[in-house]
């Protein structure tokens, strides 16, 4: 977003359309982010958040999907549900439903909600208090993609038949690294939370698996009804 190529600029249409940290950045000062409204390269931050939940939607529905194939050709039963916000899915109140034991972050004298940033020592959101700082946090996910020990950083280690065609993937530039971080460190210190107007971690559906009720189908059901893989299930399974 931030690189030389794309070089959005982001405004914050909540404080006065301020420049979400990237005001040494932008085109106008000298900087690489297009300012002007004729490049089409500006949005708001509210856009942006919106940008984050929709994303976040196609790849929940397109694992929950790949999960349920799974379960027809495992032989168990289970569906796609709904969860709303998915805040209480991931423990939000505690006292009320246990959920999945998220820890949520509280902005500091802000009237926000709270915010899942993750499980400890389990899936860590790159937000405090994970991390030091939103800088460490920028920087160790470069670290996890160009790092020595990152994706593309072991040639040795790579999913693709040519191993070299990941050293043909451009690293970020230090502009777009320092934009990254002032942006981030704008977010945090103005809203107390990270990202401003959506959730760290976030559930919109998700997939619930079980073992059938054979004697349910076979009362309610015709014999066909059940897949052999279904029927098996627990002999393949759960016999050894």
């Amino acid at each position: 977003m931030f690189s030389e190529d794309t070089g959005y600029f982001i405004v914050d249409t909540d404080n006065g359309n301020a420049a979400c940290g990237l005001d040494a950045f932008r085109k106008s000062a000298g900087g690489h982010l297009h300012d002007n409204l004729a490049s089409r390269k500006m949005f708001s931050l509210r856009e942006l958040d919106a940008g984050i939940c929709e994303t976040a939607v196609q790849e929940q529905g397109i694992i929950c999907e790949h999960l349920s194939l799974m379960q027809q050709a495992l032989g168990l039963g289970g569906g796609i549900q709904s969860v709303g916000s998915g805040r209480h899915l991931l423990g939000m109140e505690p006292h009320i439903y246990p959920g999945l034991g998220f820890h949520f972050v509280v902005p500091p004298g802000k009237p926000l909600r709270a915010n899942p940033v993750g499980i400890p020592q389990v899936w860590e959101g790159p937000t405090p208090p994970f991390v030091p700082s939103m800088k460490d946090a920028v920087t160790s996910l470069v670290a996890s993609k160009f790092g020595p020990n990152g994706t593309y950083g072991k040639p040795s280690e790579q999913p693709w038949t040519n191993p070299k065609a990941a050293q043909q993937v451009p690293q970020h530039s230090e502009r777009a690294i320092d934009a990254t971080i002032a942006f981030a460190d704008y977010v945090l210190g103005t809203y107390g939370r990270f990202p401003a107007h959506a959730d760290a971690c976030k559930s919109i559906v998700a997939c619930q698996t079980h073992h059938l009720d054979e004697e349910f189908y076979a009362t309610f059901y015709p014999d066909s009804t059940l897949p052999d893989a279904h029927r098996e299930h627990m002999h393949v399974w759960h016999s050894h």
